[in-house]
Parts: C-alpha cells; structure tokens; sequence
C-alpha cells in the first residue's frame, strides 16, 4: 500500500474499525484492479456498499423524543447496526473491490 492510501486509511477509518478488521497490516490481503485496454479502470459493473437502520421500538422512541442523529445511530450501532463503510470494508475483504475504491467512494 502506497502513503497515501496508507495515510487515506488512517483518517477514513477509526481505530476501531483498524483493529476490528485486522486492517494495520493488510497489505497481503488486498487485490489491485487490473482494468481492461479500453477503460483501464480495473472494475466491471456496480456495487453497493451500504447502511440500514432497522426501525426498532428503540429507534422510534428516540425519533419521537426528537434525538439528535449522532445519537440515534449511536444507537442503532449498539443494536447490531453495520455502518456503510463497514459494508465496504467486508466487500474489500471478499475480493469484490479494492481499498483505492473503497477509500474514492468514502471520501466523497
């Protein structure tokens, strides 16, 4: 992994999410898109990385008190919640993107 993308990571992804995944020493894990002689991009087709947030009693509750978000998904989290970049992380760890990508989709 280049500085960059190594400097990328460490202000993407907390040091929670560092240590959850396994992802200081991750080098040997990833894969690099390889691209075609028309695009060079290295990908084919889409996919999503995404986040849900379950609408549990706890969660109307806490909408219905008028919480604030950053509390809510606090919450959400605390009941099982997988945040976005999560998502990612998971789908980079299968093979099916890349950190470069992953860490482009994030930061936008």
């Amino acid at each position: 992994i280049d500085a960059r993308v190594r400097e990328l990571m460490t202000t993407q992804f907390s040091e929670h999410i560092m240590t959850k995944y396994k992802l200081t020493n991750v080098k040997s894990l990833l894969i690099k898109g390889q691209g075609c002689a028309i695009c060079k991009s290295g990908y084919v087709g889409r996919l999503g990385i995404y986040e849900m947030l379950e609408m549990s009693e706890d969660i109307k509750e806490m909408i219905m008190q008028n919480m604030n978000a950053t509390q809510i998904k606090k919450r959400a989290m605390e009941l099982g919640m997988k945040p976005m970049i999560e998502d990612g992380i998971v789908k980079m760890l299968d093979g099916k993107t890349t950190l470069e990508e992953l860490l482009r989709v994030v930061k936008e």
